[in-house]
């Protein structure tokens, strides 16, 4: 059964649009390939509109509009602020770093040392915390079959994925779902537009033996055993060979 399409607006307000279309409309190419069959109008630049309208498929809209939002700074979760502290944490313990190390008093600067591992642990607590929201945001509404890691660092990413491959393996191969779309982004926002969490996923799915494909820009992941795969061949050159 074919699902129809949605049309779907966002009201964006014009200081904020061009961070819909990115850099050579680099943002709105992203969107449109990790949420295959979703077309994002921006208003033009001589409008005043504030309505960017989301075409598509309800879910990919669904997500793409999540994304929008969250760009826009205008999403339902704090985890750019939750990022925010944690940098701030960082910046924090950073300075309490250079503080001890330019102590002259032993005591003081194992006081400052101390203080400043303290609240390194702590800015580590506040990543962890924003990559659960950013996740939790990003992946509302999809079963175990399907995840977006937009907005995680690489080694959250990688855990994250890691966990969902222990997670699903059997879980879907029990409800005979056998593949997994994992949505790693095409990089258009990383330093030099390089992609960085794809080439780590990958290496994580080569390392453990997972067969995968690139679709649509997004890494298909199959969980079908070999001998299923063998039966399903066999059987189709069966009825060749009768036809």
């Amino acid at each position: 059964m074919t699902v129809a399409n949605v049309s779907v607006v966002i009201k964006v307000p014009k200081n904020l649009q061009g961070k819909v279309i990115g850099r050579g409309g680099a943002t709105i190419k992203d969107i449109e390939s990790d949420y295959p069959g979703v077309d994002v109008v921006v208003p033009k630049r001589d409008s005043n509109s504030e309505d960017v309208i989301l075409k598509g498929p309800p879910d990919a809209v669904k997500h793409a509009q999540r994304r929008i939002l969250d760009i826009c700074g205008m999403s339902e979760d704090n985890s750019s602020q939750v990022r925010g502290k944690a940098q701030a944490l960082f910046d924090e313990a950073d300075k309490l770093f250079k503080a001890a190390k330019a102590e002259n008093s032993k005591q003081e600067k194992d006081r400052l040392y101390k203080l400043a591992h303290a609240k390194k642990a702590e800015a580590h607590e506040a990543n962890k915390e924003a990559a659960k929201q950013i996740f939790k945001a990003k992946n509302s509404g999809y079963g175990n079959d399907q995840m977006d890691l937009h907005g995680l660092q690489v080694k959250e990413a990688v855990e994250i994925v890691t966990q969902r491959l222990a997670l699903v393996d059997a879980d879907l191969r029990s409800k005979k779902l056998l593949s997994l779309t994992i949505i790693t982004g095409a990089g258009n926002h990383s330093e030099n537009h390089r992609a960085k969490i794809k080439p780590e996923v990958e290496a994580l799915l080569r390392k453990g033996g997972y067969p995968y494909i690139e679709e649509d820009g997004q890494l298909v992941v199959s969980f079908a055993d070999a001998s299923t795969l063998v039966k399903v061949l066999i059987m189709y050159f069966l009825k060749l060979m009768n036809a």
